[in-house]
């Protein structure tokens, strides 16, 4: 297998919902991306340089190498439209010896806590299977253990505006084109894409309480777990429907991000309509930064998981292809809590819904999933233990560690929205 070389060229960065935007990146260290040998391209069918496993945890997490160190599982983010690999903990940064040349203050991001500091190197080696070159790294001046993120980093940018990228979510599997010699496959559905300040947004549209179909500008974002996420316009007619719950939203750069939670009559991406979709309507802080951005929200893992998908940022577009968990009913987790795997590789509850059948049975934040109806949590796929969840009318036997302590709980499931 052929390797592609890439370097990227710094960019001014804006906003990143989940995560950050690291602003002022343009100065200071040039990297820019050579072209491969013509008999690189020639020798290579449809321009392809390399194909490798993701683990999925309701996120894509693909093996980065930083220099000589082991793969770090780095989250694929077409929302990140930083041009750099952006670590979340200091520590990463620590045990990977990196050497800092300055330090950017005040990132924002979603979420209701404090902006946070960067601190950013000269370029480092990265790689991917099929591409080695360099890029910037910054790291977050944050500890592990006082984070809101648990996981390593985010890469977005870099590696979308280079590469048509390939996202097989049935294998698992990312594969990585050269955009000069890719040429579309057959059989998948393309769909134009508007490429805006480095990131993918599609014009589509929605439906809202069976009422008229309203245009919106979404963000097509890999490496967000909700399902969509829209700005309450009222002139426009984005609006909460009627029956709507308050619940976790997501966990951004600055801590947990909540809004209330309805089901739209349709959601078009592309031919496919989407019905009862779950989405989240923001009205705080989020809510301006999407309109700074020119869109209405984020569409987000919970729905794209459902197609295999190619970005080809050059000509702004994309492939998209229903694939087997296409017809997966959309829903909240029926115990009203959220999951999160920790740093530590735990499964434990990020949140916890008041007034929520967790809630009555005593379930806390934090506290740590060990079993599920007789079967270690570890031993769940991400989809598995998803729907284990998402069973209305059924009932399910958790097993809890809490403060050194262990007991088992029944959950009974109902639908909450």
């Amino acid at each position: 297998m052929k390797v592609r070389r890439w370097i990227l060229r710094g960019a001014p960065v804006l906003v990143l919902f989940w995560l950050a935007a690291i602003p002022g990146l343009s100065s200071g260290t040039e990297i820019g991306r050579p072209g491969p040998a013509a008999e690189d391209v020639a020798s290579s069918p449809n321009g392809f340089l390399g194909r490798f496993p993701f683990a999925f945890d309701g996120r894509i997490l693909v093996p980065v190498k930083v220099n000589d160190s082991p793969s770090l599982n780095i989250i694929l983010d077409s929302g990140f439209n930083s041009p750099v690999l952006l670590l979340m903990h200091k520590e990463t940064g620590d045990e990977l010896g990196l050497t800092y040349v300055r330090t950017v203050a005040g990132i924002r991001g979603a979420g209701s806590g404090e902006n946070k500091n960067v601190h950013v190197t000269s370029g480092e080696r990265l790689s991917l299977p099929g591409i080695d070159g360099k890029a910037i790294v910054a790291v977050m001046d944050e500890s592990r253990g006082a984070s809101p993120q648990h996981n390593l980093g985010v890469i977005g940018s870099a590696v979308f505006l280079h590469y048509v990228v390939e996202i097989d979510f049935e294998g698992r599997e990312v594969a990585l084109y050269d955009p000069e010699a890719f040429t579309p496959p057959s059989g998948w559905e393309e769909v134009t894409l508007a490429i805006e300040r480095n990131m993918p947004v599609l014009e589509t549209t929605v439906r809202v309480d069976g009422g008229e179909a309203i245009p919106v500008k979404l963000l097509v974002d890999t490496g967000g777990k909700p399902a969509l996420a829209l700005a309450v316009n009222k002139e426009r007619g984005i609006v909460p429907p009627a029956r709507v719950v308050r619940f976790l939203s997501g966990t951004g750069f600055r801590g947990d991000v909540f809004a209330d939670h309805g089901r739209l009559s349709e959601l078009r991406i592309g031919r496919n309509l989407l019905k009862h979709v779950v989405s989240a309507f923001w009205t705080g802080e989020e809510a301006p930064a999407l309109a700074e951005m020119g869109v209405d929200g984020p569409l987000g893992l919970g729905t794209l998981y459902r197609f295999d998908m190619i970005f080809d940022y050059a000509h702004q577009r994309m492939f998209i292809k229903p694939n087997k968990f296409y017809a997966d009913p959309f829903e909240l987790n029926m115990a009203g809590m959220a999951l999160e795997e920790t740093v530590s590789g735990d499964t434990a509850v990020h949140y916890v819904m008041a007034g929520s059948e967790a809630t009555k049975k005593g379930i806390q934040k934090d506290d740590v999933l060990l079993e599920a109806d007789g079967k270690k949590v570890g031993d769940y796929g991400f989809l598995e233990l998803k729907r284990l969840f998402e069973r209305d009318g059924q009932t399910v036997k958790v097993g809890i560690r809490r403060d050194g302590r262990v007991f088992e709980v029944s959950l009974a499931l109902k639908r909450i929205i």
